[in-house]
């Protein structure tokens, strides 16, 4: 009860309910003296002004927020742009790349209220170690690929994690993207008091130097586990993906080719 967002949240649903109340009120009894006074066809208008009554208010909600005002695909939108004019975020301002990262530190999808000042702080600081400062203001729907998986990163360090796993990070990002975003991920593990990295993959050449261990698996069983310089192998590799495999290393990197016919893994 002593939560400022609580408050402000309970009077939010208060505007919502009167004025949403009075307006129903208003333009249902206004609509209704309008059929009156037509001669005829009345039958088709009252089914017009009744049916989104007896449907489920979830299901009108979500036709307008899906079909009808939905940014880029609505068909509200898609009429103004045929007019010429710009694209209308009908269903609110969009979500800032620091109101994603805040949620983090509560476990929210949305955020309630305002965001606290000490909050906004810790967001930008976080926003800053993941070289993404510049994108604080910048809307989550405009973000890359590359940006939002750095912004989410950035929204799992905000609840200063122990264990940050990481499942299959890469996926979306073309190559000149990868190589940017590992090369982010190795110095992000490398730096103090970093957590502890786990990454899910299915490809060697997203392995940095960061990682100590290798937990090989295959059919959904654990194949073998230790460290990483025994457990990258050509021979483990030939197991583990069931193909005649080659493994090569250079600069700390590690790149999977196939075999010649007929070649055997060392």
């Amino acid at each position: 009860m002593g939560d400022g967002r609580f408050w402000h949240a309970l009077q939010l649903t208060a505007i919502y309910t009167i004025s949403s109340v009075t307006l129903q009120l208003v333009i249902g009894l206004g609509l209704a003296l309008m059929i009156l006074q037509i001669p005829a066809g009345q039958w088709l208008f009252r089914i017009v002004a009744i049916l989104p009554i007896v449907l489920a208010p979830v299901v009108v909600g979500l036709f307008w927020r899906t079909l009808m005002l939905a940014p880029e695909f609505g068909i509200v939108d898609f009429i103004v742009r045929a007019l010429g004019f710009e694209s209308v975020n009908w269903l609110g301002a969009p979500t800032p790349a620091l109101i994603s990262v805040i949620t983090g530190k509560y476990a929210m999808i949305d955020l309630w209220g305002r965001p606290k000042p000490a909050d906004c702080a810790e967001a930008r600081k976080v926003l800053r170690r993941i070289r993404c400062g510049h994108l604080a203001d910048r809307p989550w729907a405009v973000l890359s690929q590359g940006e939002r998986q750095r912004v989410l990163i950035g929204r799992a360090l905000m609840a200063k994690p122990e264990v940050l796993l990481l499942d299959e990070p890469c996926a979306g990002l073309d190559p000149a993207a990868r190589e940017n975003f590992l090369k982010f991920i190795d110095d992000l593990g490398q730096a103090k008091n970093a957590p502890t990295l786990i990454l899910v993959t299915h490809h060697v050449e997203e392995i940095t130097p960061v990682y100590s261990h290798a937990l090989l698996l295959r059919d959904g069983r654990v194949l073998d586990s230790g460290p990483k310089r025994k457990m990258l192998t050509s021979q483990f590799m030939a197991d583990t993906f069931r193909a005649d495999v080659q493994l090569r290393k250079s600069a700390g990197r590690h790149r999977l080719e196939l075999k010649p016919s007929g070649g055997r893994a060392s």
